[in-house]
């Protein structure tokens, strides 16, 4: 019994470790990820280098990596989010100006000014 009970807190660890990995991956919450990699590291420094049949280093293993593709997934979402909240504004006002100017993006195309680059058949070469 003593080795049983000896190996409960390893087992339980791994056990917890993977618990919050899965819970971590489910809800894609950053506040369960980091407690499955804490007891992932915890587990597998506890069950030691050569690990017995059923001592839940696999299972630490399973919520480390769980741990971690949670917090690189959160973290590429929070990229995508500043990116997506630094370029829609400036979208939705480049499609908005755009409408108003009746499908010009340039104000000055749709004014009577006619500028040299517009006429048609002149060159912009040295030989006029």
């Amino acid at each position: 019994m003593d080795a049983a009970q000896d190996q409960a807190p390893d087992t339980s660890l791994a056990v917890w470790a993977l618990i919050l990995g899965i819970a971590s991956l489910a809800l894609c919450c950053l506040p369960l990820a980091i407690p499955a990699i804490i007891c992932g590291h915890l587990a597998r420094s506890r069950i030691g280098p050569a690990p017995a049949k059923d001592s839940g280093s696999g299972m630490a293993m399973a919520g480390l990596i769980m741990g971690y593709v949670s917090v690189a997934a959160f973290i590429l979402l929070f990229i995508l989010g500043v990116i997506a909240g630094v370029t829609l504004p400036a979208a939705i006002k480049l499609l908005d100006n755009t409408q108003r100017n009746g499908g010009l993006e340039n104000p000055a195309q749709s004014s009577g000014v006619v500028r040299p680059h517009a006429i048609q058949g002149v060159s912009g070469g040295a030989g006029f």
